[in-house]
């Protein structure tokens, strides 16, 4: 038997508490349809463990998602490294989840495979992605697939995590050539992650200008990354999170996306108000990372570019 559990830092719990909010909420309002759908990019072995706290085993999000109450009836959890898939089944076998025939694993690049996740997704069903990288892995063509499956009357709904300070700004904090920098490969991943290739590299020449501070370098990344939701046509996107350390260093954030007001405000709810008493992590703090009228934001040629809904 393989490794069962995956290291995580101490903020990943928390992370996983807003899931497992949202997911209750998210099965009570689907329930009429019988057909409410989670999907995983990034599923993992199944349990993950405290890096802090070495003894801490919790569960992952696939086992979030198939402890949930109001049951969900679609689970799709793919996962790219061999090792976590075979751990992720026995864990499956072991709890007693193997007999739930709408449950799959898809082994895989979730680049890859998401073509295959999405056909198994009735039309009609409430569906809700949980996209969670541990880096660049993620290309903006599958969030681009998940947001435009054809025939559906509401997009699935997006949870998303943007790796900005774990695996995107550091590039951006280097001086000289962006080929000289980077090279050929990492370029070509960063264009793969963001949703317009052109854009974060104006970014990317304002900043070795001297133009804009680390600060507003994150900023303006991050409303690309934003604003590309609205471009996909969902309705709400939930201004993000911050998640940074003790220490103030920025970590990644948090996306939602949807179509479906009630969700909007249900994951309003649970990140920006629902308290949480329960278990305190002292090294996890969240910051606001609001997108006001005032803010001016500036396309390749020096566009004043406008904030959707503003």
């Amino acid at each position: 038997m393989q490794e069962r559990a995956r290291d995580v830092g101490p903020w990943s719990l928390e992370k996983l508490a807003y899931l497992k909010d949202y997911l209750v909420e998210f099965a009570k309002v689907s329930q009429s349809t019988r057909a409410a759908t989670y999907l995983d990019l990034c599923a993992g072995p199944g349990q993950d463990r405290n890096r802090d706290n070495y003894a801490e085993i919790i569960d992952g999000s696939p086992l979030i998602a198939l402890s949930n109450y109001p049951k969900i009836q679609r689970y799709i959890f793919i996962e790219q490294e061999p090792r976590n898939v075979e751990s992720l089944r026995e864990t499956i076998r072991e709890r007693g989840y193997q007999q739930i025939r709408t449950l799959q694993v898809i082994p895989g690049d979730c680049n890859l495979v998401i073509d295959e996740a999405l056909a198994a997704i009735p039309s009609y069903a409430p569906s809700f992605a949980f996209v969670d990288p541990a880096g660049l892995e993620i290309k903006w063509q599958t969030i681009q697939k998940i947001a435009t499956v054809p025939g559906r009357r509401r997009r699935i709904e997006q949870f998303v995590l943007f790796p900005l300070d774990m695996a995107l700004i550091r590039f951006f904090l280097h001086e000289g050539d962006i080929s000289d920098v980077w090279g050929s490969q990492v370029i070509q991943r960063i264009d793969e992650l963001m949703p317009d290739k052109f854009r974060w590299r104006w970014i990317f020449k304002e900043r070795q200008s001297g133009s804009l501070s680390s600060t507003e370098t994150r900023r303006r990344l991050a409303y690309l990354y934003y604003r590309g939701f609205y471009l996909l046509g969902y309705k709400h996107v939930l201004q993000p999170k911050l998640v940074v350390r003790p220490d103030g260093h920025p970590l990644y954030l948090l996306l939602f996306a949807t179509d479906h007001e009630p969700g909007m405000r249900i994951m309003d709810y649970v990140l920006h108000v629902k308290p949480r008493l329960d278990k305190p992590i002292p090294l996890f703090r969240v910051e606001s990372f609001e997108f006001g009228d005032e803010d001016t934001w500036y396309g390749p040629a020096g566009e004043p570019i406008e904030l959707p809904g503003s």
